[in-house]
């Protein structure tokens, strides 16, 4: 529990483990929102998209996601996913 100790320590509102862009597992401390922009982003586009991968999606609002898969490029595009969809 190295990891929750450091999160709660460094005042993170939750931690979150993944692979390959799939939540296994999410441990929450405080009372924040979760929102995930893969499910907003199917019940916003549904149907008008040929499918709801993160690039896909990023473009269809508008974000042009030059660096997927590094941790930041992906953040910020899931923000601004938020940001129009939300």
């Amino acid at each position: 529990m190295e990891l929750v100790d450091a999160a709660i320590k460094d005042k993170m509102p939750g931690v979150a483990i993944t692979d390959n862009g799939n939540m296994f597992g999410m441990m929450e401390f405080f009372d924040y929102e979760f929102h995930c922009t893969c499910q907003a982003a199917r019940r916003f586009f549904g149907h008008n998209l040929p499918n709801h991968q993160l690039q896909t999606v990023a473009a269809e609002c508008g974000y042009c996601l030059e660096n997927h898969h590094h941790a930041l490029a992906d953040a910020e595009a899931c923000a601004w996913i938020a940001k129009e969809i939300l």
